[in-house]
């Protein structure tokens, strides 16, 4: 009898001695199991993976198999749907505020360098389109000046609207996501027919036909061009051959580009025109400077030429001009490019809208298995609209 206390008491001993160790040992296998359990990463309800530091398993998977609906009810926030509010939030701010302020839709999602740019690039927008209008308000005509002032102030204007609609376009695809790579200047042998439909108080026909050929070959490109009024006998032809210098990325270059054109009008008022022109600019890949702009290309040129005119009995005349251009191109999808450009030409089809503002020209190139469908609208003193087909080889 009493070997048999003294036994159930040293089992007792026993256990109560080794009980802290099982304890730890059943905590351990129970935390090592933790680790060890897959996570369902197949759900469909977007499981929630980010639990307070107190969360447990047993609650992470109770979430996991919860519907969102049911958990938006609740309370939940999903980062995603934060991300997208804060872009949407951003965007429209930089839709209505962003007009007289740009860069401001990038300061709402905390991209201060991106926005700090454009704020500058619009303050010195503005200084220019200033300084042009006050000389061609004071000279009003009378010298050399005001010739210079209209190009200066389109691109002002130009710079304007770009940094714009680039703080627009940059909140709307967020920063983490690159734009679809850009496939303009592209390399090698195209053509292009088109039908334009043109209105103007100035315009000899509203109906014409164009074409062109060449050839892209990287480092220049060739233009053979022509533009026939139809029931009108009125013909252009035009030639182009540009250099694309410093090329470090696709649509960084600087260029320098030589146009020649003739024109003729055989109707009432008959007269032959020719020109010669010299122009130089260049274009920039902003992705060089900043990753969310990635192949969104800005560029401009400026022009310089003479045009001599040949009227009948033997008269002639000839008078110089200065040209400029300056473009905004991007692809919106892997298919859809845009081009938005503003400038002004004595041989545009739709004539300036006043001596200070000149044409704006809007162009879409859808892509296809046989080559591009174009689109293009230009607007001024009256508008003109284009389409047609583009294959490249």
């Amino acid at each position: 009898m009493l070997a048999r206390m003294i036994l159930r008491l040293a089992f007792l001993m026993f256990l109560a001695a080794a009980s802290p160790t099982l304890a730890a040992a059943q905590d351990a296998a129970t935390e090592r199991a933790a680790d060890e359990v897959p996570l369902n990463s197949d759900d469909p309800y977007e499981q929630l993976l980010d639990l307070p530091p107190s969360g447990s398993l047993e609650q992470e998977s109770s979430l996991s198999t919860t519907p969102k609906p049911l958990l938006k009810q609740q309370g939940f926030v999903f980062s995603d749907e934060v991300v997208s509010t804060t872009t949407t939030t951003a965007a429209l701010v930089a839709l209505t505020a962003g007009i007289p302020l740009h860069g401001i839709g990038h300061l709402w999602i905390d991209d201060t360098r991106t926005a700090t740019a454009l704020m500058v690039s619009e303050g010195a927008s503005i200084l220019v389109m200033g300084a042009a209008a006050l000389a061609a308000y004071a000279d009003d005509g009378s010298s050399s000046i005001t010739g210079i002032a209209a190009p200066a102030f389109q691109l002002g204007f130009t710079g304007f609207v770009l940094t714009y609609l680039l703080d627009v376009i940059g909140t709307l695809q967020g920063s983490d996501i690159l734009m679809p790579s850009n496939f303009r200047h592209r390399p090698g042998w195209f053509g292009v027919v088109s039908y334009g439909f043109v209105t103007s108080s100035e315009a000899s026909s509203r109906h014409l036909i164009r074409a062109q050929a060449g050839l892209d070959f990287d480092v220049g490109k060739v233009t053979l061009e022509t533009t026939q009024n139809v029931l009108l006998g009125a013909s252009q032809y035009k030639a182009i051959a540009g250099a694309r210098l410093l090329r470090f990325r696709r649509q960084s270059f600087l260029t320098i580009d030589a146009v020649g054109d003739y024109y003729r009008f055989a109707e009432s008022g008959a007269f032959d025109r020719l020109g010669v022109e010299a122009r130089i600019g260049g274009s920039l890949d902003l992705g060089a400077f900043f990753s969310q702009f990635n192949d969104v290309a800005i560029g401009t040129w400026l022009g310089v030429g003479r045009q001599y005119y040949t009227f009948g009995g033997g008269f002639s005349t000839s008078t110089d001009f200065l040209s400029n251009y300056s473009y905004l191109n991007l692809n919106l999808t892997q298919k859809l490019n845009m081009q938005l450009g503003h400038g002004s030409h004595p041989t545009s089809d739709v004539p300036s809208l006043t001596r200070l503002f000149g044409v704006t020209d809007l162009e879409f190139m859808y892509q296809t298995n046989f080559g591009f469908l174009r689109f293009r609208t230009e607007l001024g003193d009256g508008a003109a609209f284009w389409l047609g087909g583009d294959v490249r080889f």
